[in-house]
């Protein structure tokens, strides 16, 4: 660009080297109401909002709208922040992708605190766990260097988390493959792993964020039941403790939960070959089986999530957004009525779906993963 000087902090750099992060900071993602990514949102006003891994605010795209909802009550004056990443990695992970991504080493209220978050620590061993860490980090994929035999418990868990963020990249890469066995046995094999090394609770990164890829790649490769099973797990171990009642990935993800159940009810009430059992093979057979073993009540499952999704969208959403028309259409589908899922109603079904969710809550502990 003639007579175009670049400023000195971006000096040793290309035009594009130098202006590519300043446009991807001054960005935000484009997503459908469900929270599909589908590229970059440049809007002056809102763009302006700073970083934060513990931000007060979220972006939502309703439609062709822009919309942040607060996080939680926001005092006048207080300035708007929102997250460029997921907040809930590890300390260290947010620190490299901030500056992969977005060329800046964040300095936030969290992030100057250092790695001593919950997201930050793994769970305790027992003697059998830490003796078992040298065999597991042994022969780690993606080249992942394995650490002395003798060196500290953290050090072998560290290496396992470094192998599975790697496994969740590359599915990640995969995610439009045409043979989406290969991502969901990457994340499976990782979930198996995370799970054995005893080093990482259930909301403690990358398990949940492996959880949702597997449960995208199980519903890609027909797998309807073992999608229902992890999007279960997510709802009761992850959500819950990552996320605020009226987050809006909250109510994305319960109803996806809530879809997937409609389905498996359908599926359980169907003949094996063919109507809705005709697209999951062998759908059928197993939610039958999984509801003879354990009892669970799908219909009344159903009901609870969709009652909490319900309770979520005015604040999370919006009643009036897309995500609330969505679900509303869904309901219909379902069959459920606004009315079954009021407040008073709700409250007459409280003792039977909570003894519902524990029922579900037994089916995720013995989940192998």
């Amino acid at each position: 660009m003639p007579g175009y000087v670049l400023p000195k902090r971006l000096e040793g750099r290309t035009l594009i080297d130098a202006y590519v992060p300043q446009i991807l900071t001054n960005s935000l993602t484009l997503v459908t109401s469900i929270m599909d990514p589908l590229g970059l949102s440049l809007d002056p006003y809102p763009c302006t909002a700073n970083h934060s891994c513990a931000p007060n605010a979220f972006v939502l795209n309703d439609g062709a709208t822009l919309v942040l909802r607060a996080m939680r009550p926001i005092a006048q004056d207080e300035e708007l922040f929102v997250s460029y990443i997921d907040g809930s990695n590890p300390f260290h992970k947010r620190q490299a992708e901030l500056l992969d991504r977005y060329y800046f080493t964040c300095k936030c209220a969290k992030c100057t605190q250092g790695p001593t978050g919950a997201e930050d620590a793994f769970a305790p061993l027992t003697p059998a766990q830490t003796a078992q860490l040298p065999s597991l980090t042994r022969a780690l994929p993606f080249d992942t260097p394995a650490p002395a035999p003798d060196a500290p418990a953290e050090e072998h868990l560290r290496a396992i988390e470094t192998a599975a963020f790697a496994a969740l990249d590359q599915a990640h890469r995969l995610t439009n493959s045409a043979d989406p066995t290969e991502p969901l046995r990457l994340v499976s094999e990782s979930l198996r792993l995370l799970k054995t090394c005893g080093g990482f609770a259930p909301a403690r990164q990358p398990r949940p964020a492996l959880r949702d890829e597997l449960v995208v790649f199980a519903l890609a490769a027909g797998q309807l039941v073992p999608a229902w099973q992890h999007a279960a797990a997510r709802h009761v171990l992850t959500d819950k403790t990552l996320l605020p009642a009226s987050h809006p990935l909250r109510a994305v993800h319960a109803f996806v939960f809530s879809t997937l159940t409609a389905l498996l009810i359908m599926c359980a009430s169907d003949e094996a070959s063919g109507g809705e059992a005709g697209a999951w093979p062998g759908a059928t057979a197993q939610t039958r089986q999984l509801v003879r073993k354990y009892g669970i009540e799908l219909g009344t499952v159903l009901y609870g999530v969709l009652g909490e999704v319900v309770a979520a969208v005015p604040q999370g959403h919006g009643v009036n957004s897309r995500f609330a028309r969505a679900v509303g259409a869904a309901m219909e589908r379902m069959g459920v009525s606004a009315e079954a899922l009021g407040p008073e109603r709700l409250r007459s079904y409280a003792g039977k779906i909570g003894a519902m969710w524990e029922v579900v809550g037994k089916m995720v502990g013995d989940m192998e993963f």
